[in-house]
């Protein structure tokens, strides 16, 4: 769906003294990718807090195909929204099953995620690997860069099927 925030007014209830933003506006498309970059603190990262209702902004609206958020049921938004974050969360087991973690104990075949490790851009460095999806992570497996987490972590993302990617 499309999102909009509309003339948003925001800062933190921790620091009020500090504006985030300001009659800011942001339109993101339903079915493109949009890209927030810019300098560490320049609010990124609260963009994506007001989207998943961490937060309300203090003036304006943010809105979902022209509905505002919190008319919606918090834990089903939620649903339709999947996030990575900067630094992932990548358990002790293999490749496959960090991967298959996105499925919520739904079965997942090896199609969907291979699918979801290419749409990640992950497939290749995966492949490289002695074992592949075998490949054990953490304290007993490879270690692995921070981009390539990020990779699992959205092909993870993407095995959730949701609506909105963050």
């Amino acid at each position: 769906g499309r999102v909009e925030l509309c003339n948003v007014h925001f800062a933190y209830l921790a620091r009020p003294d500090i504006i985030i933003f300001k009659d800011f506006s942001l339109t993101i498309e339903s079915s493109k990718s949009t890209a927030l970059v810019g300098q560490s603190g320049s609010g990124k990262s609260t963009i994506i807090v007001l989207i998943k209702i961490f937060y309300d902004p203090s003036k304006g609206s943010v809105k979902i195909d022209g509905r505002d958020i919190r008319s919606y049921h918090l834990r089903s938004l939620r649903k339709h929204i999947a996030l990575v974050s900067q630094e992932p969360t990548l358990f002790d087991s293999t490749i496959r099953e960090n991967i298959a973690y996105g499925s919520a104990g739904e079965m997942v075949d090896e199609y969907e995620i291979v699918n979801a490790a290419r749409a990640a851009n992950a497939y290749d460095f995966i492949a490289g690997l002695n074992d592949g999806y075998d490949t054990p992570y953490g304290n007993k497996g490879v270690q692995l860069s921070a981009g390539q987490k990020q990779r699992i972590a959205i092909a993870r993302a993407i095995l959730k099927n949701r609506q909105f990617y963050c």
